[in-house]
């Protein structure tokens, strides 16, 4: 068994949800949160889950454009003291689970041809966490997969939560993943699944030859195949003439029962 940690930073800033549960409801003090990630990579899937009472951040940074359902947050400026720093911050976040809940013996994602897969509770001291017993699975999800969660006295049962299939992530543009302009476009194959999203992180390290740091910039789009950077974007990233393109598909839908809420969180790389 192997656990392969998401940091609760990146989860809380997913984009997107299909459920209905209020950002206010999920740092309450008395609430429990329960997450479970399934990562694709390289048609290789991770599947892991913990559950905790800790509440999470969720400050974000100041909106610098916005459209619809899609949005970029203002450049945050990093020198290499600070990238240090936030770096041990969400390796912090990422350990979380360490002041993680029992929510029953297994995790079990089933179909009509029966249980496909089980995240079994594995105990490190006081915490629990929910892994499959191979590193990865190189099996697609079928259609009909739902997944259930047992509960227990510190968490609630879920049962038969859907897992739509998620498309594989392919980027298209830039092939290098290196935008040679900030003009120019980026383009990746859409998906045809509504709660989809396209996270895009834009990096340049222009300012480390004045000093001035690094500059990235976060985007959360919608999953329909293409961007291209607003004026406003291209504008704060001065003095970049290029950028590192990130793109990640994610999917998340949240559940709530009584004072719990489930986060299932699909993740694709490309």
């Amino acid at each position: 068994m192997t656990f392969h940690a998401v940091c609760l930073s990146q989860l809380v800033a997913c984009g997107g949800s299909s459920g209905s549960v209020s950002e206010s409801t999920l740092d309450a003090d008395n609430a429990s949160n329960g997450f479970v990630v399934i990562e694709q990579r390289s048609e290789k899937f991770v599947f892991d889950a913990w559950f905790t009472r800790t509440p999470l951040s969720l400050n974000r940074p100041a909106r610098l454009w916005e459209n619809g359902t899609q949005f970029c947050d203002s450049p945050e400026i990093l020198s290499l003291s600070e990238e240090s720093r936030i770096a041990d911050s969400e390796l912090r976040a990422g350990t979380q689970w360490r002041k993680s809940l029992f929510a029953g013996e297994s995790i079990d994602i089933s179909s009509r041809d029966g249980t496909l897969i089980s995240l079994q509770a594995q105990r490190y001291g006081d915490a629990v966490l929910y892994a499959t017993d191979e590193r990865w699975i190189d099996a697609p999800l079928p259609d009909d997969a739902h997944l259930s969660v047992s509960g227990s006295e510190t968490f609630p049962a879920f049962d038969s939560v859907a897992l739509a299939p998620m498309a594989a992530l392919v980027r298209e543009l830039p092939v290098t993943g290196i935008l040679q302009a900030l003009a120019a476009p980026i383009a990746w194959q859409a998906s045809t699944h509504a709660d989809d999203r396209i996270e895009l992180t834009l990096s340049g390290r222009a300012g480390f030859t004045d000093g001035s740091g690094l500059q990235r910039v976060k985007c959360s789009l919608d999953d329909n195949g293409g961007f291209t950077l607003p004026d406003v974007v291209q504008a704060a990233l001065s003095g970049e003439s290029s950028a590192q393109v990130s793109l990640v598909r994610k999917r998340e839908t949240r559940l709530r029962s009584g004072e719990a809420t489930l986060s299932v969180v699909q993740i694709s790389y490309p």
